[in-house]
């Protein structure tokens, strides 16, 4: 064995003449490699005045006198390149950089993360995605997986001006600029300038169908808060949800029909009811619930009549108190 394993110092042979030459060869070596540190990993040819001891990690498609080494230790020693090819492990320190590169055996990544370090040039040249604790993909080019967000202004001692803005820009007018909030990765509810230059907020509760609760109008500055009630059509006996509130129930039937008043709905709860059919409709307190109404009214007066229903108190969450009134008969 003529030289050592990792660094390939050679050695000293038994009988040798002149060994301070290989003593020499193997010193310098060692100064080449052992707290290594070098200018730059950009050039693809030498410097023009290299000075004693420089050493580069030689870019891709070299030429001139470092053709053919890409990517080796290119150390100016003594008048002469010599060139050291990188083993596994090997950490280098980057000085135009300030970063600390490790060979994983094929290619000069971060020591921090194990990926590959952009140069200067390629940074200002805008990274291509960006991923903070989770992928970032051709659809989100920027993406983070973390619990807090902060953005704070640079004050004006730091050389600021104290002042922060989020800038959200699109296009055109009919594009869409908006802040989408999401369940699941399904939208619940979006703010922004959607579709055209209002500014709109409007919610989802399964990311498919939107009701907008606001309006801004660009021309005027005058907003519009959503009048349009969502109308429920039902041809058999319902009972009403939660998201219910606030809509117009349009009952068709030509049997009687029983709309079901729930236990838990929240006080400020109220709809409108048509007896759109020939049924009449009667109206059902669950378990729990109450109706209150004039004179013990508790259905429809008949086909077309409209009442309608709120709860004004439920002390309990499940004992909601319903107050009917309207076109109602007992």
């Amino acid at each position: 064995m003529s030289e050592t394993t990792n660094l390939k110092l050679p050695f000293l042979e038994a009988a040798q003449a002149q060994k301070h030459v290989t003593l020499n060869e193997a010193l310098g070596m060692l100064d080449a490699l052992v707290q290594l540190a070098v200018k730059s990993r950009d050039l693809t040819a030498p410097p023009d005045a290299p000075t004693d001891g420089d050493r580069y990690i030689v870019a891709a498609d070299a030429t001139g006198a470092w053709a053919g080494k890409d990517l080796n230790l290119a150390s100016w020693t003594d008048g002469a390149w010599s060139f050291f090819a990188p083993v596994a492990g090997w950490l280098v320190w980057v000085e135009d950089e300030n970063a600390l590169l490790v060979w994983n055996g094929s290619a000069w990544v971060s020591a921090a993360s194990g990926t590959a370090s952009l140069t200067e040039a390629e940074l200002a040249a805008g990274i291509p995605k960006l991923g903070i604790g989770t992928a970032a993909d051709d659809a989100n080019l920027l993406a983070a997986k973390l619990n807090a967000v902060l953005f704070t202004a640079l004050e004006a001692a730091s050389g600021g001006t104290g002042d922060i803005q989020f800038k959200v820009n699109k296009e055109t007018a009919a594009d869409t600029a908006s802040l989408l909030f999401q369940t699941g990765y399904s939208g619940r509810a979006e703010m922004g300038l959607t579709g055209d230059d209002d500014f709109h907020v409007k919610v989802s509760n399964d990311g498919l169908a939107w009701t907008e609760a606001i309006r801004i109008e660009a021309a005027s500055g005058r907003a519009r808060l959503a009048l349009l009630r969502p109308v429920i059509a039902a041809t058999a006996d319902y009972t009403l949800l939660p998201g219910d509130s606030g809509s117009l129930v349009s009952i068709s039937k030509a049997t009687a029909t029983t709309l079901t008043l729930p236990a838990d709905a929240p006080a400020g709860f109220a709809v409108t009811v048509k007896q759109s059919g020939a049924g009449q409709v009667t109206f059902a307190p669950a378990s729990g619930a109450t109706l209150e109404s004039y004179a013990g009214h508790t259905r429809t007066a008949g086909q077309k009549a409209v009442a309608r229903l709120a709860v004004f108190e439920n002390s309990t969450g499940t004992a909601a108190v319903w107050t009917l009134d309207g076109q109602t008969a007992a």
